[in-house]
């Protein structure tokens, strides 16, 4: 699906909203993602910023899906290692930004583990330019 170039908070400062998920991924090895949350409309992710408090070797990403259950969906950026403890601010990709009304938001890791957590912060607007 089609995105939007990333706006600076400065320029669009009214209708911004930011969402923040903390999570402890002791999934096992039949599911690696979590569901953090239902667009019902259309919505811009314009930042995201993952904290890694406990870290391991596997990256994390956020995806588009149809369901909140899906094993995985379609990428919004590019995946983000969870290997070293930090705060990672994660561009995400201007021709896949676009949530679409209906769709999921999900967190997928690369492998299952019972050691990672931190949390993750998005950035989003639901008014589009």
């Amino acid at each position: 699906m089609a995105g939007e170039n990333v706006l600076p908070v400065q320029e669009y400062t009214d209708d911004f909203q930011i969402l923040s998920f903390p999570f402890v991924h002791n999934l096992d090895s039949g599911n690696n993602t979590i569901a953090l949350f239902y667009a019902d409309r259309a919505l811009v992710i314009d930042n995201i910023v993952f904290g890694v408090v406990t870290a391991e070797s596997l990256t994390a990403q956020l995806q588009e899906s149809t369901t909140p259950q899906a094993a995985s969906g379609t990428a919004l950026h590019t995946a983000q290692s969870m290997g070293t403890q930090g705060t990672y601010v994660v561009a995400p990709d201007a021709t896949a930004n676009l949530i679409a009304a209906g769709s999921w938001v999900i967190l997928k890791f690369s492998a299952a583990t019972s050691s990672v957590h931190g949390c993750v912060t998005i950035r989003f607007r639901s008014r589009l330019k």
